[in-house]
């Protein structure tokens, strides 16, 4: 695997902090990447919000800039498996609730999946099985509402498991991705 120069290389990890592990809903402001931007070339006010896509496109300029595949669906495909993880560490924080994190990971899990199977990435088992774990999520919540049959410890397991599956999933992912570097 080759891998990237110094100043790249340290941009690469800056960003894929903010695009981890930055609390969801909270922006990325452009002040935290300016020093990145510059090295890609792409310039963003200080004071403007940050998308996940726009963090996503300097994640893949530094990390993927030959990727021939469909472009679009992989930034959607990493766009949602980031947002996801961040939505999963917020929740496990306790800075979203358990009815936003079920509604959210429902959807997000689905769209990430569509996104990753239009760029080429062989999902699998390890995704099958995450998504199987996020389908129930819904449902225990409900249940937990309506009928105090689940306990919080419970819900918090899921979310942890389901955690540690997107985390794996990110890791093969950007591996992937990286593995395809000019040396």
């Amino acid at each position: 695997m080759s891998s990237l120069p110094k100043p790249l290389s340290e941009a690469s990890r800056r960003i894929e902090e903010l695009m981890l592990v930055t609390p969801f809903p909270l922006p990325v402001k452009g002040a935290e990447v300016s020093g990145v931007t510059d090295v890609t070339n792409r310039g963003i006010p200080s004071e403007a919000d940050v998308s996940q896509e726009q963090l996503t496109e300097i994640w893949l300029l530094l990390n993927a800039p030959s990727w021939t595949g469909n472009r679009v669906a992989l930034m959607g495909f990493i766009s949602y498996l980031t947002l996801l993880i961040r939505l999963a560490r917020s929740h496990l924080d306790g800075r979203v609730s358990g009815a936003i994190f079920s509604k959210l990971v429902f959807e997000w899990a689905r769209t990430c999946g569509r996104f990753g199977v239009e760029c080429g990435f062989r999902l699998g088992q390890q995704f099958d099985n995450l998504v199987d774990q996020i389908d129930r999520y819904p449902e225990l919540e409900r249940e937990k509402v309506e009928d105090a049959m689940v306990s919080d410890f419970e819900l918090r397991s899921l979310a942890a498991r389901s955690l540690d599956t997107l985390l794996q999933v990110w890791e093969t992912t950007k591996n992937s991705l990286q593995s395809d570097l000019p040396s």
